[in-house]
């Protein structure tokens, strides 16, 4: 802390002013400890979460925005925003999902009295269990094909999955299927 003391005259009269200054060299704006990733998948039945840490002087406080820039808070029994940082989507029935929640864009904020700095988007997405049948129709011998039902309001795109299936004919041929959340094959295919 440093501390100035001025004198001016001003004809006969002596005006004197003091005044401190104060510069604080422990504050520092807050930067990130922990970014959340760029996206997060996640199954409806086990939930997911986000971390967010930052550092800084005096100690950021971490909220989380929305694709639309409002604050996200809990919502109960599907959404946490937790005291350390973590955004926590609780796992939920299929038919419980909401886009404005598990299918969306999320920002993680820190600040403090120095500054703020803002994560780069985060894609959420949830993948929902489900099962459904699929109708059967031969309009002809040779012709036949399966019309599945439209896909649930979490899978907009559409999944396709068998089981309980039996060749309808002696042709060679084979499908690969793979898991949405990894990308992975589910078995490598076999000739």
């Amino acid at each position: 802390m440093k501390s100035f003391l001025a004198a001016r005259s001003l004809a006969k009269k002596e005006l004197y002013f003091g005044f401190t200054l104060a510069f604080d060299s422990h504050l520092r704006g807050p930067s990130f400890v922990m970014e959340p990733p760029p996206r997060l998948e996640f199954s409806n039945s086990s939930g997911g979460w986000l971390d967010c840490s930052a550092s800084g002087s005096p100690q950021p406080t971490i909220d989380w925005l929305s694709v639309d820039g409002t604050s996200v808070g809990d919502v109960g029994g599907v959404r946490r925003v937790l005291r350390n940082g973590t955004l926590v989507l609780l796992p939920f029935p299929a038919a419980a999902f909401r886009q404005d929640i598990h299918n969306t864009i999320y920002r993680c904020v820190a600040s403090n009295t120095v500054g703020r700095v803002i994560s780069r988007d985060v894609q959420v997405r949830a993948a929902s269990d489900f099962q459904s049948r699929v109708s059967r129709s031969n309009s002809i011998r040779i012709n036949q094909h399966a019309i599945p039902p439209p896909p649930p309001p979490s899978h907009p795109q559409g999944i396709t999955s068998a089981s309980s299936s039996s060749p309808t004919h002696s042709g060679r041929s084979h499908c690969i299927a793979f898991r949405r959340l990894s990308d992975s094959p589910l078995m490598p295919p076999t000739d």
